[in-house]
């Protein structure tokens, strides 16, 4: 007698989170001064904005409008930039390359 679903005793799966990311920059470029709004997903419930850098260049007036959207102005600075979030005293940290370019 065969046993129904012996065959997949030996199956074992997981589910792992997906990592936070840096989804959009919008725009994708301007001048200092610009307002941005930047796009993350799978950040942690709750999570706590610590810093936005364009380059090394912290906005001065970043904002969290919701779990999925920062606001802020592009800090001065020039050519094309790597958009840095800093969240939850440094446990999330996410950059997106490349993602303005100042004109």
């Amino acid at each position: 007698m065969a046993l129904l679903g012996a065959g997949l005793g030996g199956i074992v799966g997981s589910v792992s989170a997906a990592s936070p990311a840096v989804d959009s920059v919008s725009p994708a470029g301007g001048a200092p001064s610009t307002a941005v709004t930047i796009t993350v997903s799978n950040f942690p419930s709750g999570w706590t904005l610590n810093d936005v850098l364009f380059d090394v260049t912290s906005c001065n007036d970043e904002a969290k409008q919701n779990d999925t959207t920062i606001t802020c102005s592009a800090p001065a600075g020039g050519g094309t930039v790597d958009v840095r979030v800093i969240a939850n005293g440094g446990a999330v940290d996410v950059t997106a390359t490349n993602a303005f370019t100042y004109a």
